[in-house]
């Protein structure tokens, strides 16, 4: 298998023909056809539906040539690392996708040690909801980014870490019943039975997917949606209504308000580093994922609970 057979797979797909991919490559027609036709023999499978207009991808075609561009853009990552490593340092300016608590809790530990590791980086914070990442992604506006769950829609795009897992808390004022009892926790069917204070982050349609919401078989009534987890803890501070936040937002900025945690073994949010699976990333990109990968979790949880 050659990589100028994967090269011109790729391009038919993209393209949407084999006279369109070979003007694209610039090389002849009949060069793009025997790099797919030798493709096809090698794999044994055909890769192109060619009865329809524009040529399309069969189940198999479709199926490998999420294998084809992860080869090409590690080959063209390992190029461009050769050449930086052949100039001095890695450097850049990557752009990253992040939100209010992972701002405030993670990110600027990142940045210090980026400082030190890769000082010839420059990294661009982009903070925004998981639904604008997707788009900002989409629109090479953004090289990497944080979001709260798995990705919904375009995760065949992206290849994804887990990076941590923190549990859900209740913000109550000092006199709300849930306040005033006993037990350490509020069963997370409570929940289903008050307003809620929220962040955009828990919007419905993040709602469907998440396993809390699957196991009770309902979700809760939002009274007030806010951006930042400190407008949360401020309204509950006030007695204003029940907030649901998570525990990187609760040890990062103080509160006068009880915070007690959520009784169920769903009641947890995981944190992911997405990137482009699809296309090309640069060695300043790469550095700063594997730097990312490298220590996960924020310095003010704690680790081996994160990562359970």
């Amino acid at each position: 298998m050659e990589i100028r057979w994967l090269q011109s797979l790729v391009a038919v797909a993209d393209e949407g023909g084999f006279a369109n991919a070979a003007k694209a490559l610039q090389v002849a027609q009949p060069t793009v056809t025997g790099h797919v036709k030798e493709l096809e023999r090698s794999l044994g499978v055909a890769l192109f539906d060619r009865r329809s207009r524009p040529v399309r991808l069969t189940d198999a075609g479709a199926a490998f040539i999420r294998h084809a561009r992860l080869i090409l853009a590690e080959v063209d990552s390992g190029l461009q690392s050769v050449r930086d490593e052949k100039h001095g340092r890695v450097g850049g300016t990557v752009r990253v996708g992040t939100y209010p608590s992972a701002t405030s809790g993670y990110i600027p530990h990142l940045l210090q040690r980026a400082a030190v590791e890769l000082p010839d980086v420059t990294i661009v914070l982009h903070e925004m909801s998981g639904r604008e990442m997707e788009a900002a992604a989409e629109a090479r506006q953004i090289d990497i980014f944080l979001r709260q769950s798995e990705l919904p829609l375009l995760k065949r795009n992206y290849l994804t870490h887990r990076l941590w897992r923190e549990r859900f808390y209740v913000a109550v004022h000092p006199d709300h019943p849930w306040a005033r009892r006993p037990e350490p926790k509020i069963p997370a069917e409570e929940l289903l039975h008050t307003k809620l204070i929220m962040t955009g982050r828990f919007a419905p349609e993040a709602m469907a997917s998440h396993p809390l919401w699957q196991a009770l078989g309902a979700y809760p009534d939002i009274l007030h949606r806010v951006v930042h987890p400190q407008s949360l803890l401020s309204l509950s501070e006030a007695g204003l209504a029940p907030g649901l936040t998570t525990e990187l937002a609760i040890k990062r900025f103080p509160t006068t308000a009880v915070l007690k945690p959520v009784d169920h073994p769903d009641a947890y949010r995981e944190v992911f580093l997405y990137w482009p699976s699809r296309r090309p990333i640069s060695p300043s990109t790469r550095a700063l994922i594997d730097l990312i990968i490298a220590e996960p979790t924020p310095p003010i949880l704690d680790a081996a609970q994160t990562q359970a």
